[in-house]
């Protein structure tokens, strides 16, 4: 019987680490998920791994259950390797940018931070050498104004740039019939 220990206080902070997509507690229940329906097993047991004594069974997923969250977090990977293919392909031949939408964390949200990232906790950030979002929210006072963040730059520039602008904030105007930005 395949044993992958994790060392939780109980379930609510396992499905906190699941929810964020913890890289450790991922790759635990793809082992699990995989070794559970090798043996075609209906449920995954979790263990409070803190005693010595395995009777102390803290809860159960079921096979429906598990395979939602594995589910939900193979997204989060398939995206991350999608994105660090793009990245070894900008070393090797030309700049490659990716587009990607902020998810509902980022709705009406003037600053978007790489936490706003839709369908990604570390993979996409993690293959970007700059994430730059572009905010807005939902006044009418600020209906054409957009919030530009850049949130993550690992590109240091050349002699001409400010390293306090590397991760700056920035307000522009939108001007729609041109679909550009002023400032």
């Amino acid at each position: 019987m395949a044993c992958h220990c994790l060392h939780l206080r109980d379930s609510k902070e396992f499905f906190a680490l699941l929810k964020q997509r913890d890289p450790e507690l991922i790759l635990k229940m793809v082992k699990c998920v995989l070794s559970a329906a090798k043996r075609g097993k209906e449920q995954i047991d979790i263990f409070d791994v803190t005693f010595k004594n395995m009777d102390s069974l803290s809860f159960g997923i079921n096979q429906c259950q598990y395979k939602e969250m594995l589910g939900n977090c193979m997204e989060d990977l398939k995206l991350g390797t999608i994105y660090q293919w793009a990245r070894e392909l900008a070393k090797q031949y030309c700049p490659v940018i990716a587009v990607s939408q902020a998810d509902v964390s980022g709705e009406g949200k003037k600053w978007l931070t790489m936490e706003n990232v839709s369908n990604a906790k570390t993979a996409k950030q993690a293959a970007a050498d700059w994430i730059l979002g572009i905010g807005c929210t939902f006044n009418d006072s600020e209906q054409f104004d957009r919030f530009l963040h850049l949130s993550k730059n690992k590109l240091t520039g050349d002699s001409d740039t400010l390293p306090e602008l590397r991760h700056g904030k920035m307000s522009v105007r939108i001007v729609p019939e041109l679909a550009r930005y002023e400032d």
